[in-house]
């Protein structure tokens, strides 16, 4: 091999494996996440034994794009809504398109999103709430597919079958004995029945309660990412005491001294993926202070890095 060559070879990895491979990890891991993603992707098409269109391609390198920049997802929501580049969405306008991921997901309307908006100070029109409802499912249209499957899957456990939910079934399927998530565990509903206005319900210690297929899908989020946080907190735990957590936050409790060293920690804990889960994408924020309340404004761990080189 030639200087020239060995030069070009040594460039290569300072690239790959230099500041590129501190912002994206490692170029294996790195590549087979996106892998899995263009996975899901092509095999959700509604015909996946066309060929590939332009479409197809532009939103496959939109996902690659937002994975490998680790875009803010409640910024490309706003900026759909209010038809703005992102680097004009305001704090406000991300705050909806933020409340729109974590709401319409799970197959909210649009009177209950009004009414969620305005519980935080932000209130819109009827019509404003069905207009932005409306671009998140055009947007995201497997989402509301997803919906449709996890229906269907009510109708196969009530009838004691197996059914598909999803294009993984290694993530995620429905079992005789309820929905396998990866973790291991099951999610049930115990005495599922479907009264005269053909809607589900189960039974739980309040009496029943109604279930639907946008409750499903939520019920299997909550579920997957409980297992994972409870598997954080174990690591965190071998440091620093737990003191909550409140749905995906954990609260620990750290000396004084150490404020720099546990914020670090904590950063690499909750990125921490579990055996069954080394290809979902996960990311945190970290807050600071002598109380719950204190700890609000939280910042990525890049944040804090650079916050800290500066001082």
């Amino acid at each position: 091999m030639s200087d020239e060559q060995m030069s070009v070879l040594k460039e290569a990895h300072k690239i790959i494996y230099g500041d590129r491979e501190k912002t994206y990890g490692h170029p294996s891991k790195n590549l087979n996440n996106i892998a899995v993603m263009w996975d899901v992707y092509l095999n959700g098409r509604n015909d996946t034994t066309q060929m590939l269109t332009a479409k197809d391609v532009a939103a496959m390198m939109i996902l690659l794009k937002a994975f490998d920049d680790k875009q803010d997802v409640y910024k490309i929501m706003a900026s759909s809504i209010y038809g703005k580049a992102q680097e004009d969405i305001t704090p406000e306008e991300r705050f909806v398109g933020k409340t729109t991921i974590l709401g319409a997901g799970y197959g909210m309307g649009a009177h209950k999103f009004a009414l969620q908006l305005k519980t935080f100070g932000v209130e819109i029109s009827d019509e404003e709430s069905s207009r932005i409802i409306a671009v998140y499912r055009d947007t995201y249209p497997r989402i509301p597919a997803l919906w449709k499957e996890a229906n269907r899957a009510l109708d196969a456990m009530a009838e004691k079958r197996t059914s598909k939910i999803g294009v993984q079934e290694q993530a995620v399927c429905l079992t005789k004995s309820g929905f396998l998530l990866p973790s291991g565990l099951y999610l049930s509903y115990p005495s599922l029945q479907k009264d005269v206005d053909d809607q589900y319900s189960y039974a739980n210690r309040r009496g029943r309660i109604k279930i639907y297929g946008g409750k499903v899908v939520e019920n299997i989020c909550q579920a997957v990412a409980r297992c994972v946080i409870g598997e954080q907190m174990l690591k965190i735990a071998k440091r620093y005491k737990v003191a909550l957590t409140v749905h995906d936050a954990v609260m620990a409790v750290v000396p004084e001294g150490e404020k720099q060293e546990a914020i670090k920690y904590v950063a690499e804990c909750m990125s921490w993926r579990p055996k069954w889960a080394e290809t979902l994408p996960l990311a945190c924020e970290i807050g600071a202070g002598n109380s719950y309340s204190d700890c609000s404004d939280k910042k990525p761990i890049d944040k804090w890095e650079k916050e800290w080189a500066s001082q």
